[in-house]
């Protein structure tokens, strides 16, 4: 909690207290008992608004819109929430904007403030004051003949909670000294801690209030069981793994459109992918109404892909710098901005699209037929999962097995990365089923991850080639002599790298035809054979 002007000490603990004349009698009998000398530092007035947009997107994502007033007109700061929170520990450092007469109409048509992050949040959608606090804060310092200083602020928080209601009290105390952790200092706080049945703060104002409105975060739909268990039909284990990554999906965008952490829309994607993976995977024991969601994510999974591509380039191009000679460092960072230009484009397509009506429908469609469980009368979908999952799982491996004998370290590049698509949707295929294998289907996994990690490397060597020479053909009149040539160095450097990855290769696949599969192939081949005599659920 910010301390009155003219308090340059830090705050070592804040309390709550149910009252604050108690706080202040204390001080003054500490004083008049141990010889303290009592100043009375400046009193604040603070009145503070939080704005959200009606569906509170910025709430969702862990952060807070504060206004308050300050010297000639408001100022605006966008900060977290709760920094240990999932998505909060991700969002964006606070940040402060300054306007010279009312923020509200800058704050909704900027696309800049912040950074972007507020525009990306909330889009079109206007914002709203949804949570108003009056604070008034004291001052007060106390002074030992040792010179021990220290600085004790009071809080009194008012919360309005509606007309003709009484409005809610936070009252507050928080203690810092020159001092820090001394053991005077300490001893003075747990004294005052005690006298006056203080406890620790864990809420910030907005929190409190918050709380006190009633108002809660919102949180993705609970649309049922979401992990495949063995008594499942195949419909229902499909059904637990789209609401899984729907989940997923939804817990990431908000770290998506803020943009401050590239995992987030990695991870994004990658929870697209998956329910895309297992609407391909269950097909034929799905309702038809699911391939039209299909193709709705293919457009969202383009859309997010965009962006992550260039956040690999960018990744790409910083291990380049510190690889490379110092020299060329110049020409890298020109083509670092190049393509920071690109991605500024990328993202603000991408947050046009997440706000798009498009996209709403197609949240607002998922959500409703997960929400509604597969349909009771669609026979394929009423198999049993263990007699159906062999099945599923085996013909991915055999496209895998079929493809990955045919490669050598001759084989094209599209070989590779046809097989490395194969894998991964074994791995997936592998991943939806695991909890009913346990450490066998893991043992295959891990196996996969090792093979899939060196394709994706090879993967990655050959599209930084095709980007390198694509760059150097198109921009060959605008490229600078020095980036033309560090361009051509590095096209060596990943043809190398591409090599060395095709020798190791046998060393990697062959692990997936051995032991480990056979031995999952036997647990799933008994399982399915026990649930079969088993009577039908049908």
């Amino acid at each position: 909690m910010p301390a009155p002007a003219g308090s340059r000490r830090r705050i070592d603990r804040t309390y709550d207290a149910l009252d604050l004349r108690p706080v202040e009698r204390w001080i003054e009998s500490k004083a008049a008992a141990e010889g303290l000398r009592i100043e009375q530092r400046l009193v604040e007035e603070r009145d503070e608004a939080y704005l959200d947009t009606e569906d509170r997107r910025l709430f969702r994502a862990g952060l807070c819109l504060r206004l308050t007033e300050g010297d000639g007109g408001q100022i605006a700061s966008l900060e977290s929430i709760d920094p240990a929170s999932t998505v909060s520990h991700r969002s964006t450092e606070p940040r402060r904007e300054e306007f010279e007469n009312d923020a509200l109409p800058s704050l909704e048509a900027s696309e800049d403030l912040f950074g972007g992050s507020l525009w990306s949040l909330k889009g079109p959608r206007p914002l709203g004051v949804r949570v108003e606090v009056h604070s008034r804060i004291r001052g007060i310092e106390l002074r030992a003949a040792s010179g021990t200083v220290w600085d004790i602020v009071l809080e009194e928080t008012t919360i309005p909670l509606g007309e003709g209601e009484t409005p809610a009290r936070l009252n507050r105390v928080s203690i810092g000294s020159d001092t820090g952790d001394s053991a005077e200092s300490s001893a003075f706080t747990e004294e005052l801690e005690l006298a006056c049945a203080l406890r620790s703060s864990t809420l910030t104002r907005f929190q409190a209030a918050v709380a006190t409105l009633g108002i809660e975060r919102p949180v993705p739909p609970d649309l049922g069981v979401a992990r495949v268990e063995r008594s499942h039909t195949v419909a229902e284990a499909a059904y637990a793994v789209l609401r899984k990554h729907l989940k997923r999906m939804l817990v990431e965008e908000p770290g998506t459109r803020l943009g401050a952490d590239i995992e987030a829309l990695h991870d994004m994607r990658v929870a697209v992918r998956r329910m895309r993976a297992a609407m391909r995977l269950f097909r034929d024991y799905l309702p038809s109404r699911i391939a039209g969601v299909n193709r709705e994510l293919k457009w969202v999974g383009g859309v997010l892909g965009e962006v992550r591509d260039l956040d690999v380039h960018l990744a790409t191009l910083a291990e380049w710098k510190t690889e490379l000679d110092p020299q060329d460092g110049p020409a890298l960072d020109r083509l670092r901005d190049w393509l920071d230009q690109r991605r500024v484009v990328a993202r603000r397509r991408m947050i046009r699209s997440l706000d798009t009506r498009r996209y709403e429908r197609l949240v607002e469609r998922i959500t409703s037929i997960l929400r509604g469980g597969p349909p009771r009368r669609f026979a394929p979908g009423r198999a049993p999962v263990l007699s159906e999952a062999p099945e599923l799982i085996g013909g991915r491996y055999d496209r895998v097995v079929k493809l990955g004998r045919k490669i050598d370290k001759h084989s094209p590049p599209d070989m590779y990365h046809r097989l490395r698509i194969r894998c991964k949707a074994l791995r997936y295929a592998l991943e939806f089923h695991g909890g009913l294998y346990g450490k066998a289907a893991q043992r295959m996994v891990d196996n996969l991850v090792e093979l899939q990690d060196l394709l994706g490397e090879h993967q990655d060597a050959e599209v930084a080639v095709a980007w390198l020479r694509d760059l150097m053909q198109r921009r060959r009149r605008r490229l600078a002599p020095d980036t033309a040539f560090v361009a051509g160095k590095l096209v060596e450097r990943y043809q190398r790298t591409a090599r060395r990855l095709r020798a190791r290769f046998p060393r990697r696949f062959d692990p997936i035809t051995g032991k480990v599969w056979h031995r999952l192939h036997q647990i799933m081949s008994r399982s399915a054979g026990l649930r079969a005599e088993r009577p039908s659920r049908a």
